[in-house]
């Protein structure tokens, strides 16, 4: 009995250490820190000055003749600069699920 007892309590200590050795941050940075490798843009129907469609047809994916999403050098760093001149998105190419995002916003224009 103590030895099943025993082995129930290193059992118990060896998977509550393994959890605890398992949180260690892996942070997988989706940036490369130079260009948008990796990630989709798209751009949406034009718009006028109060922000009405002025036609149905979006510029479309990885299509940004505005250069909306760029690249720029801001304080020693290349930062991805969304100018928000027309509507549109940004998104990985790759898919993620039960994830913890941490983002870095420069005010700088």
């Amino acid at each position: 009995m103590k030895t099943a007892r025993f082995l129930c309590i290193l059992l118990l200590c060896g998977l509550t250490f393994g959890f605890i050795a398992q949180k260690k941050d892996h942070w997988k940075s989706l940036y490369n820190g130079k260009d948008l490798t990796g990630w989709d843009t798209y751009i949406g129907p034009d718009l006028d000055d109060s922000g009405k469609p002025i036609s149905d047809h979006p510029i479309g994916l990885n299509n940004d003749p505005r250069h909306v999403f760029a690249i720029v050098p801001i304080d020693g760093e290349n930062l991805i600069r969304i100018s928000g001149e027309n509507w549109g998105a940004i998104s990985t190419k790759e898919e993620y699920e039960n994830y913890h995002l941490q983002l870095h916003f420069n005010g700088a224009n």
